[in-house]
Order: C-alpha cells, then sequence, then structure tokens
C-alpha cells in the first residue's frame, strides 16, 4: 500500500494510482452525507428483501412479524456497516479529494481506489477496521 495514503485524513498529498493528489479532512458534512447514503441503500435493500419475501409467500400476505423484521429504520451499527463496503469508501475517498481537486467525480474515485488499500483508507479517514476474526466475516466498522 502506498505510504502517501497514511496521511490521507491529514490533509496532505497522497499518491493514488500512479497521480499525487491533495486531500482534505473528512468533515461533520461529509459524514453527513455519507449517512443519508447509506440510509438509502440500506432502504433499497429492506425492498428487495421484501420483494424476496412476497415472492416467497405468493398471493397470501407477508406475515407481520416477517414485514416488521425487514421494514424499519436503519441502525446505527448498519449506517456505520456501510463504511465496510465499497461504496461506502468511495464515496468518502472521493468527498476528501473533491476539496482540492475540482476535476474530482465520484466515478473517477472509484477508479483510483485498489481493493488492497481499502483497510488504509478506512483508517486514514478515521474509520476503525477490524479483522474478520473478531467479527465474523468481512470488515465492521465504527465512526
Amino acid at each position: 500500500m502506498s505510504d502517501g495514503l497514511e496521511v490521507l485524513a491529514k490533509g496532505r498529498t497522497v499518491t493514488l494510482s500512479g497521480k499525487e493528489y491533495r486531500v482534505g479532512e473528512l468533515t461533520v458534512g461529509d459524514m453527513a452525507e455519507f449517512e443519508v447514503r447509506a440510509k438509502h441503500n440500506i432502504k433499497a435493500e429492506q425492498k428487495t428483501q421484501l420483494a424476496q419475501a412476497t415472492d416467497f409467500y405468493g398471493d397470501a400476505c407477508v406475515p407481520a412479524n416477517v414485514f416488521k423484521d425487514i421494514v424499519k429504520a436503519p441502525t446505527r451499527e448498519q449506517i456505520d456497516a456501510e463504511t465496510a463496503t465499497l461504496d461506502g469508501v468511495s464515496f468518502l475517498l472521493y468527498r476528501a479529494l473533491r476539496k482540492y481537486n475540482a476535476e474530482m467525480t465520484e466515478d473517477i474515485a472509484k477508479e483510483l481506489i485498489k481493493v488492497k488499500d481499502i483497510p488504509m483508507l478506512m483508517k486514514t479517514m478515521g474509520l476503525e477496521a477490524e479483522e474478520e476474526e473478531k467479527n465474523g466475516g468481512g470488515l465492521a466498522t465504527s465512526l
């Protein structure tokens, strides 16, 4: 991983995909935008689960207890877990990069990230990543 990634949260220069970029610190506003996006993603997943439940039960109504388990307000844990997704990491990197790089778009930021750099990116953006064995699979995070 690039040594430059370690300074990401400090608002310095970092090399991504062979090019140097100046990166700004993530702000409360950045995290608020992320939270809105995370809630949207969680609700989209709930809609998918509800459609699957509807298909499973056919013409019968989805039982209330199943509906209640699927359709609920996103929890803090679910929102925090979005930081471990490729979409979440790339969005946060985009928010940090766009502060000093007017040409930066979300699509460009997605292309700059290498999968092997995700744990370092999460750490340097002020997010904690725990190893898979501590959390039963995948990366877990907290803000």
